[in-house]
């Protein structure tokens, strides 16, 4: 079997994602439930903070890092191995600096001293995954997203048994606190024997024009990566400032079950940047190709998406009390609040891959900056009269303003979408889907488990017959599953071992 064309590849690297995503996202699933459950909606409160608050400060760096670093390497594979030790001398510093940061942002704002110092903890294993992004880029600037994969499984499974293990022993918050630490060094360890096992070495060195340019791009990509990691964390951290803990630990619970769907749109969006990248840098021989790449990429997400959150907001109570308990029944209104505002969140994971293929951070930064400070001031404004709900109404604004912006600022790069054109069939298709849910509501965990495949065969269906797919699409499709039959062919030509 020759080389992969790239329909294959994606098809290879996107069915990797999503049993990763499948299986470690149920394990994640599976802890958070069990962590709220121990601990209650008050603890639980307090962990969210800690975990928003770390996850910030290292995901401010990793998300602009990491996609800065795919670029580069995707762009420049013969440089990989420089490249990645350029940037292992830098995420040293990070590591070393941030903690510090944090440290004394801790010891300003007001807290006990116990939940200050999980928080710090928090930083501390955020730290061990930070440094772990120079070996990730380079799994997915070389296309190997099964790698990727697998470690994101491995991850969860450490955090997984970390939690089940210490939790029934008493030790609280300290206990979750030792199992995201002790999951991110076993995640770094797999990476690094990977990347290592390919002859790739991680010597650190510094070159001044090149850690000036990463630094440079680090400023608006890391920033705007920020202002989104801001913005998904900033309704906990303003509910743990203005409100008490159990409001705080009411709008976690579906919240945080919610914001796990942010990978759906990753497991395309991420074996699609490195292609994004190569068809930004021919734009001048072929304009179209990036054009009709990410179209494609739209309408994916869109009938996937826009269905999946139909399905969620009927299914809430069932989905909330069955996963939380009872204790989380006041949070049924906030998870179908919430499904306003996901559809457009997970639709805007694309775009960032697409301004930083294209070299426009700058824009990237102001859209997502002017994004959050319209999130941050509606919940602020909206607190005392809403109450809960506030936050889930400056989300959907929020969301729906951000994809407006960066719309409008791709069609000034001459990278014209058509919203309702992409947008209109899966509209309709959650429109047929809403019908029987309505009259039928899904009161029992059963009832959700039946409906959920029915739903999804209705839409295909609806889908097919209605010229959704284009005769490329269906080409390239037909192209990127020949990967598996190829695959099944020569396991069955295997010579059997007696």
């Amino acid at each position: 079997m020759g080389e992969m064309k790239q329909s294959q590849k994606i098809v290879k690297n996107t069915a990797a994602g999503a049993i990763g995503i499948l299986v470690g996202g149920f394990l994640q699933m599976g802890a958070m439930v069990y962590i709220a459950r121990q601990l209650g909606v008050e603890s639980f409160g307090i962990y969210s903070f800690a975990l928003a608050f770390s996850m910030f400060f290292q995901l401010l760096l990793d998300t602009g890092i990491n996609n800065i670093l795919v670029r580069e390497m995707a762009r420049q594979p013969e440089k990989i191995e420089w490249i990645l030790g350029v940037s292992m001398g830098m995420l040293r510093w990070f590591c070393l600096l941030i903690p510090v940061l944090t440290g004394l942002i801790l010891l300003l704002i007001p807290g006990t001293w116990e939940n200050k110092g999980l928080a710090f903890g928090m930083v501390l294993g955020s730290m061990v995954q930070l440094y772990s992004t120079g070996y990730r880029a380079v799994m997915l600037a070389l296309e190997r997203n099964d790698i990727n994969s697998i470690n994101f499984v491995l991850h969860k499974i450490a955090f997984f048994l970390c939690v089940v293990v210490a939790l029934p022993l008493g030790w609280g918050l300290p206990a979750v606190v030792f199992a995201h630490l002790a999951a991110n060094v076993a995640a770094l360890v797999h990476f690094k024997k990977k990347v290592h096992g390919w002859g790739i070495r991680t010597t650190h060195t510094y070159d001044h024009k090149f850690g000036r340019f990463l630094i440079g791009d680090l400023f608006t990509s890391g920033g705007a990566a920020g202002m989104r990691l801001l913005a998904q964390e900033v309704d906990i951290l303003l509910l743990s400032l203005l409100a008490t803990p159990y409001l705080t630990g009411i709008y976690s619970g579906p919240y945080r079950l919610a914001i796990a769907l942010r990978f759906v749109p990753v497991v395309l969006t991420v074996p699609l940047f490195p292609l994004f990248t190569r068809l930004a840098k021919e734009r001048d021989k072929n304009p179209e190709a990036f054009v009709e790449a990410y179209e494609r990429a739209f309408k994916i997400l869109s009938i996937v998406i826009l269905p999946g959150v139909v399905l969620l907001g009927f299914g809430a109570e069932t989905f909330v009390v069955t996963l939380l308990g009872e204790g989380y029944r006041e949070s049924v209104p906030i998870m179908r609040a919430l499904c306003f505002a996901f559809f457009p969140y997970l639709l805007s994971n694309l775009f960032p891959y697409l301004l930083t293929a294209l070299h426009d951070q700058k824009a990237l930064l102001i859209s997502s900056t002017v994004s959050v400070s319209v999130r941050i001031i509606l919940t602020i404004v909206l607190l005392p009269s809403m109450g809960v709900l506030a936050p889930c109404i400056a989300f959907a604004v929020s969301e729906y303003l951000v994809i407006a912006l960066w719309v409008i600022r791709l069609h000034k790069l001459g990278c014209p979408l058509s919203l309702f054109g992409l947008t209109m069939r899966p509209v309709m298709a959650s429109c047929l889907m809403a019908i029987p849910l309505y009259f039928f509501p899904l009161s029992k965990i059963w009832m959700l488990i039946v409906a959920a495949p029915l739903c999804g065969l209705m839409v295909i269906i609806f889908y097919c017959f209605s010229g959704t797919f284009s005769v490329q699409d269906i080409r390239l499709g037909k192209e990127g599953i020949q990967i598996f039959q190829e695959k099944f062919q020569k396991l069955r030509s295997a010579p059997v071992k007696s």
